[in-house]
C-alpha cells in the first residue's frame, strides 16, 4: 500500500478493520502473500503464506534474523545492548548465557521428581 510522509501506513487502522487481524487478510488479498507495510519510516515486510513463512524463516531463518535500529534507542543506549535489542553474535552469546543461567536455576526440570 502507498506510505503517507511521516506516518507511512498507519492511517490504515480503521474502525472498519476492527479487529486488528482484518487489515492484514485485506492487505493480502489486494496485495498478494508478501508486502511492504510503513509504520512511519520504517519498513515491515509482511509475510502472509504459511508455506512462504516455513519457506523463509524456517529452512532459512539465518537470513532474515535481526531486529530494526531504533534511533532514539541508539542515541540513549549507544549501541543494541540489552536482550530485546540486540542482534546478530551479541544476541546469539546473550541467549546461550541466559538459558545456560536459567537452566541451572531449575528451567526445564521438575523439581517434584527429585
Amino acid at each position: 500500500p502507498l506510505p503517507l510522509p511521516l506516518l507511512g501506513n498507519l492511517y490504515l487502522f480503521t474502525e472498519d478493520v476492527k479487529p486488528g487481524y482484518k487489515l492484514w487478510e485485506k492487505l493480502r488479498s489486494q496485495y498478494g502473500p508478501v508486502y511492504t507495510f510503513w509504520i512511519s519510516s520504517l519498513p515491515m515486510v509482511l509475510v502472509a503464506d504459511w508455506k512462504l513463512i516455513k519457506q523463509h524463516f524456517i529452512k532459512d531463518g539465518g537470513n532474515f534474523a535481526g531486529r530494526p535500529e531504533i534511533p532514539i534507542n541508539m542515541e540513549i543506549k549507544k549501541g543494541p545492548y540489552g536482550i530485546v535489542e540486540s542482534h546478530g553474535d551479541r544476541w546469539v552469546q546473550q541467549r546461550r548465557f541466559a538459558l545456560h543461567v536459567l537452566r541451572e536455576f531449575g528451567l526445564g526440570k521438575n523439581l517434584m521428581e527429585e
